[in-house]
C-alpha cells in the first residue's frame, strides 16, 4: 500500500514539473522578461469596452455623510405615524406586515424613483409610496464633502402603531 502511495505522489509531481517546464513564459514585471519596469497606463473604455459612469447618474447605498430627514430618524418616524393612512380594505381582512419602499435621494435632496422593493398588498403599497412621497425635502448624502444621489429602503410597518 505504501508503495502505490509514493508511486503516485511520485507521478503527481512529475506532472506537475513538466507542465511548469513545457510552455513557460516569464510573468510581466518578473526579471528576464524584457520589460523595463515602466507602469502602462490603460484606458477604462479600451479594457471594458465601455466608458465610466459619470457621477450624475450614479447611485450611491453608502455614503461618508449619509442623507437625513430634517429632525433626523425620529423626526422622520413621526412623519410617518402622522401621515400613513391604514386602507380600509387591508383593515377589514386584517393585514398586517411590512412594506419596504426604496427611493433615492438627489444631490439636491429631493426624492425620485420612489417604489416598492417589497410588498405586502396592493393598497398598503400604494400608501407607503403615497407618505414617501409626501416627505419634505432630504439633507443629501455626501462623499468628499460634495452631495452625491443615494438610494435608500425604508420599511413601514402596517398597522403602524
Amino acid at each position: 500500500m505504501r508503495i502505490y502511495l509514493i508511486l503516485f505522489f511520485s507521478i503527481g509531481i512529475l506532472f506537475q514539473s513538466q507542465a511548469q517546464t513545457k510552455n513557460s513564459a516569464p510573468l510581466p514585471g518578473s526579471p528576464g522578461d524584457g520589460n523595463t519596469g515602466t507602469l502602462e497606463i490603460v484606458n477604462e473604455k479600451e479594457i471594458f469596452g465601455k466608458e465610466k459612469i459619470p457621477d450624475s447618474t450614479f447611485v450611491y447605498s453608502y455614503t461618508q455623510v449619509m442623507p437625513a430627514f430634517p429632525g433626523g430618524d425620529t423626526a422622520f418616524i413621526s412623519f410617518i405615524k402622522k401621515y400613513l393612512i391604514y386602507p380600509e380594505d387591508a383593515r377589514q381582512r386584517n393585514i398586517t406586515g411590512t412594506v419596504y419602499v426604496m427611493f433615492i435621494i438627489e444631490r439636491d435632496g429631493s426624492l425620485s424613483n420612489i417604489h416598492i422593493h417589497r410588498g405586502l398588498y396592493p393598497s398598503c403599497d400604494k400608501a407607503a409610496i403615497d407618505v414617501i412621497s409626501k416627505s419634505s425635502c432630504w439633507s443629501p448624502g455626501m462623499n468628499n464633502g460634495k452631495p452625491v444621489r443615494t438610494q435608500r429602503i425604508q420599511r413601514i410597518r402596517f398597522p403602524y402603531l
